[in-house]
Parts: structure tokens; sequence; C-alpha cells
């Protein structure tokens, strides 16, 4: 008998690597895009894009991490990287798009189950934005990001005051 597996795309932001499910990646951009800069948000999503008429938030990954660990961020830059176009369900089941950066194109892999470990040494807090994680031979362990996290969290405060729907 076969061991269960499925496909996931492996993302690369800097030197972070993260996982997204195979369709949960829905197009990729890639060389120079033009991201709006949003004033008062958080560093790792300070700017949005313009994907098929609609604006997309972009999430930097490598910026989030780096940010949360107290680590320097480098600034974004519009030339030479890739930025790939996600899509996800929110609470209610309605689809939402987002946009994550990346540093090279995304490379599918076919995970089996046999391959769970714990999640890298480099964030902490890997568990609050993922959902699992996987050996991978080349780069070590790889956390499956729950994008639904990344995209709709909201401050515990917030959520109570404002039952519960999304904004």
């Amino acid at each position: 008998m076969l061991e269960p597996a499925c496909k996931s795309w492996i993302l690369s932001s800097g030197n972070i690597h993260v996982a997204i499910g195979e369709f949960e990646l829905l197009y990729i951009i890639a060389g120079w895009q033009r991201y709006i800069l949003v004033p008062r948000s958080p560093i790792w999503c300070h700017h949005v894009f313009l994907w098929q008429g609609h604006l997309l938030p972009l999430f930097d990954i490598e910026v989030y991490i780096n940010t949360t660990m107290d680590r320097p961020a480098a600034p974004l830059s519009n030339t030479g990287d890739f930025t790939g176009v996600i899509a996800y369900e929110n609470q209610h089941g309605q689809i939402h798009y987002g946009g994550l950066k990346l540093s090279s194109p995304p490379v599918i892999k076919v995970v089996s189950d046999d391959a769970i470990c714990d999640y890298p040494d480099n964030y902490p807090e890997w568990s609050r934005i993922a959902l699992s994680c996987f050996e991978d031979p080349g780069i070590g362990p790889v956390p499956i990001l729950d994008i639904q996290q990344l995209f709709c969290a909201r401050p515990q405060a917030v959520a109570t005051i404002t039952d519960n729907t999304d904004i």
C-alpha cells in the first residue's frame, strides 16, 4: 500500500522556506511589480498590489520572522523578486486573495505523512502561523503556512467586540 501523499509548493522568502497547498497558489508574477505603500500597516504587510482589478495585500514572511525576532528587516524592493498570488477561504467559506513576497520561483513537492517533523528553530512561534511541518532532504524543516491565519488574524480584543465577522 502506498503512503498517503499530497503536493505542496515550497516558497522561499530570503533564507526562510515555507510551504502552502497545491491549490492555494494561483499565479506567479515575476520581476518588477508595483507595490503601493499602506501607511500605518504592519511592516510585514506594508504594501498592496494590483492584480486583475483588485488590490491585494502583500505579506512578506521574511520580514515578519525577522521583525518578530528583533532582527533587522531589509526594505522591500520592487525588482528581481516574485509575487505569489494565493487564495484562501475565510471562516464564512468566502474565497479571498493575497500575495506572498518571494525571492525565487516556487517549487512543487510531493509530501507524505512520514515526512512530518518539528518546526525549525529559526522562529519559536511557527505554530501561530503554520499548520504543520515536514522535512525536506535539501532544505530541512519546512513549515506549512496557515494562509487564513496570515491574512485574517485579528487581535483577540477586536474579535470579541466586532461579533466575529470578517473585516
